[in-house]
């Protein structure tokens, strides 16, 4: 996430306070990707359906 969004999102603090408070461990890192990894298994599936070729309509005036 872009650092302009974390600070909207945590109160709108000045860069320097950002950046003082923005401090990340390995663990975290594991950990936000262990999360995302799951919310991504839930979001991906399998569409059925039919697809149909449709026709395209000419337009008045079209050359081609």
């Amino acid at each position: 996430m872009p650092g302009r969004v974390a600070m909207t999102i945590s109160g709108g603090q000045t860069r320097s306070v950002f950046d003082r408070c923005n401090i990340v461990s390995d663990e975290d890192l594991k950990l936000a990707a262990a999360k995302r990894e799951a919310c991504h298994r839930t979001q991906t599936g399998t569409i059925s359906g039919i697809v149909a070729h449709l026709k395209k309509k000419k337009r008045s005036g079209s050359s081609t």
